[in-house]
């Protein structure tokens, strides 16, 4: 796929910006807040003495550069509120508990050679999209307010139909850890699906991800238990375009339940296990499919297509387990659908390891229950040469069946092997190989056909 010639100036800019990031790193350094502690504690620090210095003067010279008064009224540097770099542009109040309000954007470019077979290539034209193209370009604006509100609004500026991605409001810790969520947002369902895109080890979510709810409208509460070792969400939803549709007719319910079965030495070892549920009421129509673990390949090679059903329940089974740079996950999730024409079963399944060659280790989220971003041990520094940044390495096997009870939607089996070089943690390469083995499906001549690609994607996100 040909890019467009706006995204290709996107892409120059990301790339100008990534060197950039290298050269002035030190530079930047001299701007940035310290250390914050670790986000579990999620403690905000308000700079004193030399420190509250040194970002006062980082305030003044972003309000100069964009021209912002530096007198009078909320603008007052040094009086009401201040600006730094800490991951992210933030502009926070003095005063801790008044307001906080963190910008950034995160992008993936992907670039990928197609290889399908001439059968799936026959029937599935747009499989063989070798190319480039933005897998995601999102803004963010995140905060809260008070000590008490939190809010996130991100859209995708890739140009799909549907660009949100998250716009909600709710109460912060409420109860400690916890929150409720109002608004647009995903279902609490899936270790996979709850850890973000930025953190996932592979390209893209694995073939079960398919039967996980996704995001909708709806409301949203969230809370751990005994010392974050035990986790409890659970929301009603419903898939409308507002939030007023969330509050009529029939309504989604979700719920995940997770705990930690073994934690030790701040997440190094660790065995995390989780149950999600999913009630959809029959509310119109359903579809359940997924592209071959690339997005450069648009077409679906499985797919059970629009059908009537009366009620749908999914469920889902979860394990983790890690032990210093080695990590297993694994999945199972099925959906019993009932139909006017009997009940219909449709299962998926996955299960991946990851070993960081540079000794790192994936950070467990034990508030939010799921994988949080990769810090490497040293970062990636092209002047002295003595950083190379995070190695590792990974393979996943994954399963969808979406044949059944006259539902002829086909078979996929899965093989992804792949290699994530994380230069900082803002900035990562990754490679991914692909191969797909599709059977029973009625569209391929012979019912069977196989799909393979390498991709690569650049991400840099903050």
């Amino acid at each position: 796929m040909k890019s467009h010639p706006s995204k290709a100036f996107l892409t120059s800019c990301i790339l100008v910006l990534c060197i950039w990031t290298w050269d002035a790193g030190p530079a930047c350094a001299a701007f940035t807040t310290p250390e914050r502690p670790h986000e579990q504690q999620k403690q905000d620090r308000t700079p004193a003495g030399a420190e509250r210095e040194r970002v006062l003067d980082f305030d003044k010279g972003l309000r100069n550069l964009f021209g912002l008064a530096s007198d009078g009224g909320a603008a007052n540097v040094g009086t009401d509120s201040f600006i730094y770099w800490d991951n992210g542009l933030i502009i926070q109040s003095l005063a801790r508990d008044r307001f906080k309000v963190i910008m950034g954007f995160w992008c993936d470019y992907d670039l990928g050679y197609m290889d399908p077979g001439s059968g799936v290539k026959s029937a599935y034209p747009d499989t063989d999209n070798s190319g480039g193209e933005f897998r995601r370009f999102r803004a963010y604006v995140k905060g809260h307010f008070l000590n008490l509100i939190q809010y996130k609004f991100q859209w995708d500026l890739t140009g799909d139909a549907d660009d949100r991605v998250d716009l909600w409001a709710g109460l912060k810790d409420f109860p400690k850890d916890g929150y409720f969520r109002l608004g647009y947002q995903k279902e609490p369902f899936s270790l996979e699906y709850m850890t973000s895109s930025q953190n996932d080890t592979f390209m893209e979510r694995s073939l079960a991800d398919a039967l996980a709810p996704g995001r909708n409208w709806g409301v949203q509460f969230m809370t751990p238990l005994f010392e974050r070792r035990l986790t409890v969400a659970a929301g009603f939803s419903s898939p409308g375009e507002s939030f007023t549709d969330s509050f009529s007719g029939a309504r989604d319910f979700t719920t995940r339940v997770t705990g930690l079965a073994w934690y030790e030495n701040q997440g190094a070892e660790l065995l995390h296990l989780g149950l999600s549920y999913s009630y959809r009421p029959g509310n119109g129509l359903l579809k359940y499919d997924s592209r071959p673990e690339s997005y450069l390949a648009t077409d679906r090679l499985v797919s059970t297509g629009e059908f009537e059903f009366n009620r749908a329940n999914n469920l889902g089974v979860e394990a983790a387990w890690q032990r210093g740079s080695l990590s297993l996950q694994g999945e199972i999730i099925t959906s019993l659908v009932d139909t006017q024409d009997g009940g219909k079963t449709f299962t998926g399944f996955y299960l991946q390891g990851s070993y960081f060659l540079t000794g790192e280790q994936r950070p467990y989220n034990r508030a939010l229950a799921n994988f949080g971003r990769i810090v490497p041990r040293d970062e990636f520094d092209r002047g002295s040469g003595s950083g190379w940044g995070a190695w590792e390495t990974a393979a996943r096997v994954s399963y969808l069946d979406l044949d059944s009870g006259g539902i002829h939607g086909g078979r996929e089996a899965n093989l992804t092997v792949g290699l994530n070089w994380y230069l900082s943690q803002h900035l990562r390469i990754m490679v991914n190989y692909v191969y797909a083995s599709v059977m029973d499906q009625p569209n391929l001549e012979g019912g069977s056909g196989v799909f393979q690609c390498l991709q690569t994607r650049l991400q840099f996100y903050f």
